[in-house]
């Protein structure tokens, strides 16, 4: 009764977690629906109301954490309430809402979209499905609605129903939040893509709003250097972004009489060449930052592979070396214990030879598992060679260290029958930050690893002299 008793509240705390999650998600539709009424140039409420942010429910919607479907059709219901339109109109155009969203969910299934979009296939494949796929399947649903409500002709509700603008606009918002949700940035750096939105979009609305007296292929050249700069610091959320305060600055200033080109040659064709300019800048924009995420997410795999044991998942020598050189300058201002020790597994020739090298992989992965197990997170671990590995700790106490060790191995051991009984040597050193010295230290646990297998294998030796290695080092080193 205890145990059902404490499960009950959790999974009470979970469906209230849960929601909440949905009724937020809903109030930000409701948020962003309202909004675009405000930005947006058409007065149409018809067509106004199908063009509500579909990109944010397709953002979330290839998350599948959320119910996206019937947040749309409640969210689209209500705000076609609040545009006056009658209930059964209302109904079919959340029904149309949730048709689009689930044929771009479709389609994004069908063509494997990868929702991290860290890949320019990826990002290209979105910008279709939404500038193409969705959109005719948006203006062809608008137009019915226009035919049954007005009783006019299919063709001009279709074309009244198509907006670049919108399109756009959900390009831009899809890829913000996709970007977002999955974004690989620390809270340090989000911080500072925080202020950096700030000052970027004061720039773009002193450049824009303000009516600043510069021709209008100055202020465009400066736009774009501007979203070139942010794209290059934070890549794809970067460009999202500087396309998304872009587009909705733009809209603004046309909303309220302020052009933000008043010198464009047609000025009647102004909303067409504002769409255009800030459709290209967009587009353009996040395929710089797919193309950087990409380059990015290659260049962690060529770490990865440089630094990483591929049999093990352990780090290796150049990881081992590069990663003590760090932790000790952080150390050496922070006074306290290090330990070194190195390990090695008896007779691991003999067991490839016994039972073949696929038993010696298996050996070799389940000791690596161990050592995750009996070791801190903070803890470096590495393979160094064949059966050689090597831990810098900053624990004392190394016999107690490789004794739980030796206890974690014996139970996996238990556990995987299939694998044959092996054990380790190890040797071990333990030094002041402020006197450690990583070849010294290397030396004193190898000599300590030496003394354990000329006493037979199967123990743990601790350097007792480790000054004497010091000397030795630094007398060779003169």
């Amino acid at each position: 009764m205890s145990s059902l008793g404490r499960e009950m509240p959790s999974s009470a705390w979970r469906s209230a977690g849960a929601l909440g999650e949905a009724l937020l998600i809903l109030l930000i539709y409701l948020a962003l629906g309202q909004l675009s009424y405000r930005l947006t140039v058409v007065n149409d409420e018809l067509t106004e109301n199908f063009f509500i942010p579909a990109g944010y429910a397709l953002a979330l919607g290839l998350c599948r954490r959320w119910p996206m479907k019937s947040i749309v059709f409640i969210g689209q219901m209500l705000l076609a309430l609040h545009q006056h339109l009658s209930i059964t109109l209302g109904l079919a155009v959340a029904a149309a809402h949730v048709g689009v969203l689930q044929l771009g969910l479709l389609s994004a299934q069908l063509l494997r979209l990868d929702p991290k979009l860290h890949h320019v296939r990826d990002y290209l494949l979105l910008a279709a499905i939404e500038l193409i796929l969705l959109q005719a399947a948006s203006a062809l649903s608008g137009a019915c609605l226009v035919l049954w409500q007005t009783h006019s002709r299919v063709w001009l509700g279709l074309a009244g129903i198509w907006s670049l603008s919108a399109a756009g606009c959900q390009v831009i918002l899809t890829s913000f939040l996709l970007s977002w949700l999955f974004s690989p940035y620390s809270s340090r750096k989000l911080l500072s893509w925080l202020a950096s939105t700030c000052v970027l979009c004061l720039f773009l609305v002193w450049l824009i709003v303000t009516q600043i007296a510069l021709p209008a292929m100055h202020k465009i050249a400066l736009i774009y250097l501007s979203l070139l700069i942010f794209t290059s610091s934070y890549r794809l959320l970067g460009a999202s972004t500087g396309a998304l305060l872009l587009f909705s600055i733009s809209q603004w200033s046309l909303a309220h009489g302020l052009s933000p080109l008043p010198d464009l040659p047609s000025p009647e064709l102004e909303h067409e060449y504002i769409d255009v300019l800030v459709l290209s800048v967009a587009l353009g924009m996040g395929l710089i930052g797919t193309l950087l995420n990409q380059l990015h997410e290659q260049a962690l795999i060529l770490q990865q592979q440089a630094t990483c044991d591929e049999l093990t998942g352990l780090g290796n020598r150049r990881y081992f070396f590069s990663a003590t050189q760090l932790m000790l300058a952080t150390l050496r201002r922070h006074p306290g214990p290090i330990t070194l020790i190195m390990l090695d597994l008896d007779h691991f020739k003999r067991i490839n030879d016994t039972y073949g090298h696929a038993t010696g992989d298996q050996v070799l992965c389940l000791f690596a598992q161990a050592l995750r197990s009996s070791f801190r997170e903070g803890d470096l671990i590495a393979r160094i060679g064949g059966e050689e590995f090597v831990i810098l700790s900053l624990q004392g106490h190394p016999s107690e260290q490789c004794q739980r060790l030796r206890h974690i191995l014996q139970e996996s051991l238990n556990s995987h029958p299939d694998c044959p009984d092996f054990s380790f040597s190890s040797g071990s050193v333990t030094l002041a930050s402020h006197e450690f010295h990583l070849d010294v230290a290397l030396r004193a646990a190898d000599s300590a690893l030496y003394q354990a297998k000329r006493a037979g294998r199967h123990c743990d030796k601790m350097a007792t002299s480790p000054a004497s290695h010091t000397a030795d080092a630094l007398s060779e080193s003169l």
